[in-house]
């Protein structure tokens, strides 16, 4: 009713101008009124192709959506709006040529940010349990459903605007969904997220005439730095590792070195307590063989930091003072 409505307002509009050219050019009124209208009922024809949907407005209010094919829209008083009917596919934040990664506080122009979000930690030997600000990736499939161009065109107007409200609310869910979750449990339970992250969306769409085919998570990605890091995880733990027991057996170098010293200069002591005389007697030696073996034993036992080594020189001194000694109750 209302193109018809359209049609009558153009026609009297084309009657309007008719009048002015006769007027000034005195020319006849009917063949100029004629031709106009010829001239107008031709301008008038549109194509919608097959993969398109859309709508006629009328002085800008939706008037009825129209199927591909020849359409007459009056072209003064009516207007001809369209949008593909193909499936969308959009990746989020954008395409990776388009994402600036540089971490300056501004993106490079015509450029975007990526889509960081800030991870829960938790205690784990796993390094993607520690707290990391991961960049997703998602995409998102969907079309205008054929019958709810009205809404479409009413609710939201046009794709870059869904597209711009797709990418905020799912920015947004992501945070969400990962701010309790470490890296490691986000990729375990991408699906669960998917599912989450498509409820959301259909929710935002639900009055705007949207179809959602998919929605999933293409990457949880962590910049080359943060991947450098945790390539270096396991060294940095063997090192860590070894200085631990490195140290561990230097303390263990100092604890056994004390001990020797300690025993070699108590055989020392006992000896020089008993008498070399007495000792040298039960050996079965002089007193200067005595006291050259003992020399020899303090010389070696101060070489080999105070180890005493079974087979050694020093071993064989000693275990032979230490017996001789017991023997004469010291």
């Amino acid at each position: 009713m209302k193109i018809v409505l359209g049609f009558i307002f153009d026609y009297i509009i084309l009657i309007l101008i008719s009048v002015l050219v006769v007027w000034i050019l005195k020319w006849n009124f009917f063949v100029v009124s004629v031709g106009l209208m010829i001239l107008h009922f031709v301008a008038s024809f549109r194509t919608l192709h097959a993969q398109n949907i859309g709508g006629v407005l009328f002085f800008g209010a939706f008037v009825k959506e129209v199927e591909p094919g020849i359409i007459i829209v009056p072209i003064f008083s009516c207007r001809l709006v369209s949008e593909t009917g193909l499936v969308i596919q959009r990746q989020f934040p954008d395409e990776p040529e388009n994402i600036d990664k540089t971490g300056n506080d501004v993106p490079a122009e015509g450029k975007v940010f990526p889509v960081r979000v800030t991870h829960a930690e938790k205690k784990s030997d796993d390094p993607l349990d520690r707290r990391i600000t991961s960049e997703t990736t998602f995409i998102v499939r969907f079309k205008i459903k054929k019958g709810d161009f009205k809404d479409f065109y009413t609710n939201i107007g046009s794709i870059e605007e869904v597209i711009k409200q797709m990418r905020d609310t799912g920015e947004s869910q992501l945070k969400i969904e990962f701010s309790s979750q470490t890296v490691a449990e986000a990729l375990k339970n991408q699906s669960e997220t998917n599912n989450n992250l498509k409820n959301k969306i259909e929710s935002l769409v639900e009055y705007w005439g949207i179809h959602v085919e998919d929605v999933h998570i293409i990457e949880i990605g962590l910049n080359h730095a943060i991947n450098k890091a945790i390539a270096g995880v396991p060294e940095a733990e063997y090192k860590k590792k070894s200085t631990i027991t490195d140290a561990e057996a230097q303390k263990e170098k100092q604890i056994l070195e004390g001990r020797g010293k300690a025993e070699a200069e108590k055989l020392l002591l006992q000896a020089k307590a008993v008498g070399y005389k007495k000792i040298a007697k039960e050996l079965g030696i002089t007193e200067g063989a005595l006291i050259l073996q003992m020399e020899t034993m303090k010389e070696a036992m101060e070489k080999s930091q105070y180890s005493i080594i079974p087979g050694s020189d020093a071993f064989q001194i000693a275990a032979g003072l230490s017996e001789t000694l017991k023997k004469l109750g010291k």
